[in-house]
């Protein structure tokens, strides 16, 4: 795989599908214009770091094509990622831990797992919350959070 294909494919990653082919098919035409404009010949090996250099980090680069701003930017994305999966194991070991001790002599009876999971669920789904508002608030601060509550004027 040249520097231009493994370019294109990491911008790809960032994409929505449903505009992924047209946007590689427009930024693989750039990448062409741009490789053939009056330049001095790109070593083969150097290609990725050039364009990386020239149109920006593939995360950068996707966000151009996209409508709208994303509620946590393409630089903080793999912080938000690794950050958001710490989370949601760290929720899903704690309050599985709290299920089997809490079940005590009684055992594990269906309606107690079936309470866990609910309870696991739901706190799930409050990490995922708190971890996204923490992430808007860093990227773009308070009116980010107001705009994503609904609470923007």
């Amino acid at each position: 795989m040249n520097g231009k294909e493994l370019y294109l494919r990491r911008v790809s990653h960032w994409l929505p599908r449903s505009i992924r082919a047209d946007v590689i098919e427009e930024l693989d035409a750039a990448i062409e214009d741009y490789l053939t404009s009056d330049r001095e010949a790109v070593e083969p090996d150097q290609l990725y770091a050039e364009l990386r250099r020239d149109f920006g980090h593939p995360a950068v680069a996707a966000t151009r094509f996209v409508d709208g701003r994303p509620v946590v930017s393409a630089g903080l994305a793999h912080a938000y990622w690794r950050t958001l999966a710490i989370a949601c194991v760290a929720v899903l070991l704690i309050q599985s831990a709290l299920l089997v001790a809490g079940s005590g002599s009684t055992g594990l009876a269906v309606g107690h797992i079936v309470e866990g999971v609910l309870r696991i669920l739901g706190h799930m789904f409050m990490a995922v919350g708190v971890v996204t508002m923490v992430f808007a608030f860093i990227d773009g601060g308070w009116r980010t959070v107001c705009r994503v509550l609904g609470m923007a004027r």
